[in-house]
């Protein structure tokens, strides 16, 4: 048997037409045993430009290091960091409000809906977990598992922390349009989970019809470089939906339209209410809560598109768009509480060590005068709670 390579005739073609011409390099013949073969007619070897010259060796990919895949790699870890402030913010605070529910500053702003502000921001801020999965690690389910689970996170984590703001302005403005004048606002947990349930029910039949027609899946073949020699220089691996019937495109406008009009109404409310002082000052924070959720969305979301087609970067700006609304709620929530709480506190040790301070002066100003020992000790006492005074205011 022989060894043919195929050349292109130079005297034969032209510019229109190639006529191509087989070159016997080499000839094997079997050896009758069957363990191999001999040579019969060897010839240099004839490569395509019809000569016996090598060509030169093909470059290296990106100077030796291999197609560029684009992968989120370490900055995933940024994310992590992120999620990880924000998920021991918010059961720490949740822990707080459990432990001090029955304390005057918990209790006028009922512990239920600070809880349910702590889980919808743990929930909202763990959607950077899946956000950060990309094929350098995981396999293709379980990209298309992450690429799913995120907007359901965003929803549901948005959902829950926003019923309760928005529940609490929006009674405040129902109560003062009502005849009469109301200084104090009290939101029952059914005034919480009616609006509650009326946006977690929209999300959901719009994040099922997302999953079952048009599921996000990971694609890795998105945007490649191709060079001279054909081969793929680099990639681009994100979460892409079929784009029939509006694609994940149709879905995102959806729920962006359902909850940013709830954003608007809401900052709307705020805004009514502005002017209204609430106990410990809720209402201001909530109103400032809200606006920077706005603000954020406003700035996030034409950023996202913009950098839709940059892993690193999308995966960066996601990040902060779920970070910061999330501690800076939880801040704004909760640490003009525990300063207040911190301040009663303060003021109630206060009370008392004034109360124990006029027991001591009518009970033992006779007794403790007739010895010098009984006055010496009077005298370290009374130092004793001036500093603690002093400490205390």
């Amino acid at each position: 048997f022989g060894i043919e390579f195929v050349t292109r005739n130079e005297e034969l073609s032209s510019d229109d037409t190639s006529v191509l011409e087989a070159v016997l390099s080499t000839v094997f013949k079997p050896n009758e045993d069957g363990t191999g073969s001999q040579t019969i007619i060897k010839e240099p070897f004839v490569y395509f430009d019809g000569t016996n010259n090598p060509p030169p060796s093909l470059p290296l990919i990106n100077d030796g290091n291999g197609p560029d895949f684009n992968f989120i790699g370490n900055l995933r870890f940024m994310g992590y960091t992120l999620f990880g402030i924000s998920a021991v913010s918010s059961i720490g605070f949740a822990a707080w409000t459990i432990k001090l529910r029955n304390e005057r500053v918990v209790k006028a702003s009922q512990p239920e809906f600070l809880v349910m502000i702590c889980v919808g921001t743990l929930i909202l801020s763990s959607a950077i977990i899946p956000l950060s999965v990309d094929d350098e690690f995981c396999d293709g389910s379980g990209c298309d598992a992450a690429c799913m689970s995120a907007p359901w996170l965003m929803s549901i984590g948005f959902v829950t922390a926003f019923s309760a703001l928005f529940s609490k302005t929006w009674r405040i403005n129902k109560i003062l349009r009502q005849p009469g004048n109301f200084r104090r606002v009290k939101v029952t947990w059914k005034d919480v989970m009616a609006p509650f349930m009326v946006l977690l029910t929209a999300n959901v039949i719009i994040l099922i019809c997302f999953t079952t027609i048009n599921p996000l899946k990971f694609d890795r073949d998105i945007d490649v470089t191709i060079d001279a020699f054909g081969r793929k220089t680099s990639s681009v691996g994100s979460c892409r939906s079929d784009s029939r019937g509006g694609g994940a495109l149709l879905y995102a406008m959806l729920l962006l339209a359902v909850n940013l009009s709830c954003v608007i109404l809401a900052n709307v409310q705020a805004y009514l209410v502005r002017g209204i002082s609430t106990e410990y000052q809720e209402s201001s924070y909530i109103a400032i809560g809200m606006a920077g959720m706005l603000q954020m969305w406003i700035v996030g979301v034409p950023l996202l598109f913009l950098v839709r087609d940059s892993p690193q970067a999308y995966f960066a700006v996601w990040s902060l768009v779920l970070f910061v609304p999330s501690i800076s709620l939880n801040l704004l929530m909760f640490v003009p509480k525990i300063k207040f709480q911190k301040a009663h506190e303060a003021n109630k040790e206060r009370n008392r060590l004034e109360k124990m301070q006029g027991s001591n002066d009518k009970t033992g100003q006779v007794s403790l005068q007739q010895t010098p020992t009984s006055n010496l000790r009077l005298e370290k006492i009374q130092k004793y709670q001036q500093e603690k005074l002093t400490l205390g205011g």
